[in-house]
């Protein structure tokens, strides 16, 4: 499954040649330098690394969904919340779906049939401030 990097330190995306996953400890590992054709893993810090996986679908430009993603879904003509929300893309362990929430007016959607016809790719949270979507809410 495709997925990609963000370190939270530099705030920018890894070239994803450089990491690797550890698929039984779930861990993020990077190549070293290489000592007798051999290379050496490190492991990369928990708290500096988000790991994004690919929802393996696409918005209407083809542009491929991943969790963490921030996208504007096209809603039914008259819809209680206006004709475009504003959604973040995350995943809920507990259901073991990912789910579209919208912040602004605190609910959350599932993925059904012709989603990719309806939601666009317009960034990502790690690329926002926390409050990306809550800034006209009072504190």
């Amino acid at each position: 499954m495709p997925y990609r990097v963000f370190d939270t330190e530099n705030r920018e995306w890894v070239h994803p040649d450089k990491i690797l996953i550890s698929c039984g400890e779930n861990k993020l590992l990077t190549c070293g330098n290489s000592v007798f054709g051999w290379q050496k893993l490190k492991e990369l810090p928990e708290d500096r690394y988000l790991f994004h996986k690919s929802l393996g679908l696409v918005d209407k430009n083809d542009f491929p969904l991943y969790e963490g993603d921030i996208c504007t879904v096209d809603m039914e003509e008259g819809h209680e919340d206006g004709d475009k929300i504003i959604v973040e893309i995350a995943y809920v362990e507990e259901r073991a779906s990912y789910f579209m929430f919208d912040w602004k007016h605190s609910k959350y959607y599932s993925f059904g049939e012709g989603i990719s016809e309806i939601i666009e790719v317009i960034g990502n949270a790690c690329e926002y401030k926390s409050d990306w979507n809550n800034e006209d809410d009072e504190a």
